[in-house]
């Protein structure tokens, strides 16, 4: 029982001693102090596969945002589209009136000059004919 108890010992340090050497070996390679989950992801293929989907998505969102973005704008210069057609057309209806009405003092204008016309013919006849008998 000592024997076997001894070649367990033996074989229990040479175990240690192999194990040492073969962590040492793994202490030599460049990814030894890399998390396993680190480097399971780089060398998951489909990782850069997920990092451009997860780029793309990124680019959508902001493409979404702009477009949103010019929605908004467009949605504020129609409102000021139409305020701004409102607002001609007021204008273009005070003009109107305003039109009308210095059409209708002209036309009043135009009534008194020939009548202001008339009477100045008439007074002129008047005094030829009184020029004329004197």
């Amino acid at each position: 029982m000592m024997l076997q108890d001894g070649v367990k010992l033996v074989r229990g340090k040479y175990r240690i001693q192999e194990y040492s050497q073969q962590k040492q070996h793994l202490k030599e390679l460049p990814f030894y102090n890399v998390k396993n989950s680190a480097l399971r992801y780089l060398m998951d293929y489909s990782a850069v596969l997920k990092h451009e989907l997860a780029q793309t998505k990124q680019c959508l969102k902001d493409s979404r945002d702009n477009f949103l973005g010019l929605i908004t704008q467009f949605s504020e210069m129609k409102k000021e589209l139409n305020s701004i057609t409102l607002k001609m057309h007021s204008i273009q209806e005070n003009s109107r009136e305003e039109i009308r009405q210095l059409q209708t003092k002209l036309d009043a204008s135009k009534d008194i000059n020939k009548m202001a016309s008339e009477e100045l013919q008439a007074l002129i006849l008047k005094n030829h004919h009184q020029l004329h008998f004197s």
